[in-house]
């Protein structure tokens, strides 16, 4: 089974089609794919021998049936009330959002994450990937700040404490 060739850039795909046809000539395989960059994947060469298969959507009623088949007789837990949820058409699961995120910020990152992806040439985005979204000027800023501060609250501090010559500063001014 391979999986995801609509997750390959497009300029690689026609060329992946290829070596399955060169390699695999004689063995059977399943390739997973969505249907749009499947048809641009086959343009230049058609899968030798394959038969497509394409999903269609299920109802709610379809996954509950096929869930019911799958789960032991009382599955415990809350899988009743999701069962019972997707049988009924009229009662569907509510979206509750954790938190309620300004609109426009929410595009914001989603558009940032987008055009890493896109620039990365990968549909996977891992926690620790995203530093390499944040650009070096900003990296660079925050680590300036940060060594600033490390460096610069004890040495001012310490000259307002201490002054050359060994005397300390006065909070007092003396009128002439």
């Amino acid at each position: 089974m391979l999986d995801g060739l609509d997750e390959l850039p497009d300029y690689r795909r026609d060329r992946v089609v290829k070596q399955l046809n060169e390699q695999l000539d004689r063995d059977g395989f399943i390739l997973t794919c969505r249907t749009e960059q499947f048809r641009q994947a086959i343009q230049a060469d058609v899968l030798t021998a394959a038969a497509v298969i394409e999903s269609v959507p299920l109802s709610g009623k379809e996954v509950a049936d096929y869930m019911v088949s799958c789960l032991r007789p009382d599955p415990g837990g809350s899988w009743s009330e999701l069962v019972r949820r997707l049988r009924d058409p009229a009662d569907r699961l509510p979206f509750r959002p954790r938190r309620d995120w300004p609109a426009e910020a929410v595009h914001r990152w989603l558009t940032e994450i987008s055009l890493f992806l896109d620039d990365s040439d990968s549909r996977d985005l891992g926690w620790w990937d995203l530093h390499l979204m944040a650009s070096w000027t900003w990296i660079k800023t925050v680590l300036g700040l940060a060594v600033g501060l490390v460096i610069g609250v004890p040495a001012g501090v310490g000259f307002w404490l201490w002054r050359p010559g060994g005397q300390r500063w006065s909070t007092r001014t003396s009128m002439l």
